[in-house]
């Protein structure tokens, strides 16, 4: 399938390089390619519709750098991921095209072909003539405005994008040494905490074992505040919530701020693991609640691009890309086989439902309905236009995946005479 892609992109160039060299009589052993293409786009209004979408974005990028005013940045993108793409940007406008050539345009609006250190000035007929070039050309009785495919393929995108999970953690703070002193409040700037997220673990020194007894369970201010049996007990937590008092050092944490700095009584008794009677606390250990915004990449359910075409096939079996989709455009013939494609991202599975309503009356004309899987997939449905009247059509996709996220988006495409 390599050689399929490598024909393709080789087709494209020597399109390019006749275009280049137009006079140069070793062109015209490409006449073929520009009775089919180029010769059509440039020189008549009956345009071939065959110009695969290569081609049509080539020649639209030539016009858009034709057109382009020397102090703008533009950037437009050819082929897929893989292939080289055309960057319009700087005060001469240089793009990179195909097999490392490079069209640029001068400030004075000349245009310039560079292959292996060779450069062409391109003939000012084949500039004007350009100049003229409608990217996706109109088709003849077409009543809806033809795809611009350079949009399409800006938002052939579809990448991870970035979201935010919540992570919360408990942070041992043991910052006050002792007899030392610190503001509540100065613990909240630095770690850009609430004070509702600072928690006290009461601890008590166990003589017997020499070693540090902690209680099993957190106060936070609230339930220090709640579990104060009198108001000079409350009065002692609302001063350091409000930073009136400091937090005095110990070397666990702070000493228990209930409890009277005078003669460490008047605070609460807690029953600490060893001890048959409750206790007052020797101290508080502090641990902060801390929650953090972690960043990740992951697929969203939405429908990245939808648009009609011909026929589509996966050449290279890796999966689809923008070249693989063939006569994208919104107006068909009769007996013309249309192809609906939607590509989407999805970060959980669900469901999908496609639908085709008659314009003039909203009757459904058909409907189809599958499966949506995680990451990033296509929908493609196919219809015949034989037994369709002619007029304007609607055709909607929904998405919903069974988080209940729920997505759709309709567009337009006719049958003509």
């Amino acid at each position: 399938m390599f050689n399929i892609k490598k024909k393709i992109m080789k087709k494209i160039f020597l399109i390019i390089f006749t275009l280049i060299l137009g006079t140069n009589a070793e062109s015209q052993s490409f006449g073929d390619i520009l009775i089919a293409g180029l010769d059509g786009i440039l020189q008549t209004d009956n345009i071939d519709r065959k110009i695969n979408n290569d081609q049509q974005i080539l020649l639209g990028a030539i016009s858009g750098l034709l057109k382009k005013k020397s102090s703008r940045d533009h950037e437009l993108n050819i082929a897929n991921a893989q292939s080289t793409s055309i960057t319009l940007s700087g005060m001469n406008s240089q793009m990179s095209a195909l097999n490392g050539g490079i069209l640029s345009r001068d400030l004075e609006g000349n245009i310039y072909f560079t292959l292996n250190g060779t450069t062409t000035k391109i003939n000012q007929e084949v500039v004007e003539r350009t100049k003229n070039f409608v990217n996706t050309p109109e088709i003849k009785n077409s009543t809806l405005q033809s795809y611009n495919l350079n949009e399409l393929k800006e938002e052939f995108n579809f990448e991870k994008e970035k979201t935010f999970i919540e992570k919360e953690e408990w942070y041992r703070y043991n910052s006050i040494r002792y007899a030392n002193s610190v503001f509540l409040n100065t613990i909240v700037s630095k770690y850009n905490i609430s004070k509702d997220d600072i928690y006290f673990m009461p601890y008590i020194y166990n003589r017997k074992k020499k070693g540090i007894e902690f209680l099993s369970q957190k106060f936070s201010f609230s339930s220090l505040f709640d579990k104060a049996y009198s108001a000079t007990v409350k009065n002692r937590i609302l001063k350091v919530y409000n930073s009136q008092h400091k937090l005095n050092g110990q070397n666990e944490g702070c000493m228990d701020f209930t409890n009277s700095s005078y003669t460490g009584k008047g605070g609460f008794k807690y029953y600490f693991t060893g001890f048959d009677k409750a206790k007052s606390a020797s101290g508080f250990a502090i641990f902060l609640h801390i929650k953090k915004q972690i960043p990740i990449l992951s697929y969203k359910t939405k429908i990245v691009t939808t648009f009609t075409c011909n026929w589509s096939k996966d050449f290279e079996g890796n999966g689809y890309d923008f070249t693989d989709f063939h006569g994208i455009k919104r107006s068909f013939k009769k007996n013309n086989e249309i192809q609906f494609v939607t590509g989407y991202t999805s970060e959980k599975k669900g469901s999908w439902k496609f639908d085709v309503y008659n314009n003039s009356n909203g009757s459904i004309i058909l409907t189809d309905s599958g499966l949506i899987s995680e990451g990033a997939n296509f929908i493609i449905s196919n219809l015949s236009s034989e037994n369709l009247p002619f007029g304007v059509y609607i055709y909607n996709i929904t998405l919903n995946s069974y988080d209940n996220d729920k997505v759709s988006k309709s567009e337009k495409f006719e049958i003509i005479e």
